[in-house]
């Protein structure tokens, strides 16, 4: 019976790994970039928050997720382009995730919690489980670049967008999944305690005498 490291062996050995966690994670990389770029000042609070910046800088993370978008272009390109090319991608993204586990561990050592923009959700908070994602995140890159610098295939076209359909739907399910608990949440419709109401004119917030 195999054990655990040949089978892991044997996982980084399928040439069909390295292209389809190439795909995957180019997508995870293009949804977390623009993200970022579309909220650049909650990037850079999180940023000051990680004590990466002392004071929050628009330029600093414009170029973090510029940064990103770059790599999920090399990601998305590799596949069907050349095996240096995806071998090369893979590696930049598993050393970026391994700064990313860095960086959050550190963070977590701390007290505060803030939104940490991190795989592209803009208000979810620091947590544990942002680490767990990140350390999931290490040794799935790790283990494909080392398929691709071994012996990676190609993909066609067809194969390139089969893989594309199949992650953008995989990381759909993940997002609606995580936001389950939000979506079932309802809040009672005659509970005006927490909002602002405005008089008919326009002028004014209505107040409320509570007994």
């Amino acid at each position: 019976m195999a054990g655990p490291l040949e089978n892991l062996w044997g996982l980084a050995s399928a040439p069909e790994l390295a292209p389809a966690t190439s795909i995957v994670l180019g997508q995870i990389f293009a949804w977390s970039g623009t993200s970022k770029w579309l909220h650049p000042g909650e990037t850079a609070q999180a940023l000051v928050g990680f004590h990466v910046l002392r004071v929050p800088r628009r330029r600093a993370a414009l170029a973090l997720a510029g940064g990103e978008l770059a790599l999920a272009a090399l990601l998305l390109a590799g596949p069907p382009v050349g095996g240096a090319l995806m071998a090369g991608a893979l590696l930049v993204a598993s050393l970026l995730s391994v700064g990313f586990v860095v960086t959050i561990a550190a963070a977590l050592r701390r007290p505060d919690r803030f939104p940490c923009m991190c795989f592209g959700a803009s208000d979810a908070p620091l947590s544990a489980a942002t680490l767990a994602r990140g350390v999931a995140l290490v040794v799935v890159t790790s283990v494909a670049a080392v398929s691709a610098l071994g012996s990676a295939e190609l993909l066609g076209a067809r194969d390139w967008l089969l893989w594309n359909v199949v992650g953008a739907g995989a990381l759909s399910c993940l997002a609606v999944v995580s936001r389950l608990p939000r979506l079932l949440r309802f809040d009672d419709p005659f509970d005006f305690s927490e909002r602002v109401m405005l008089e008919p004119t326009g002028f004014g917030p209505i107040t409320h005498d509570h007994d």
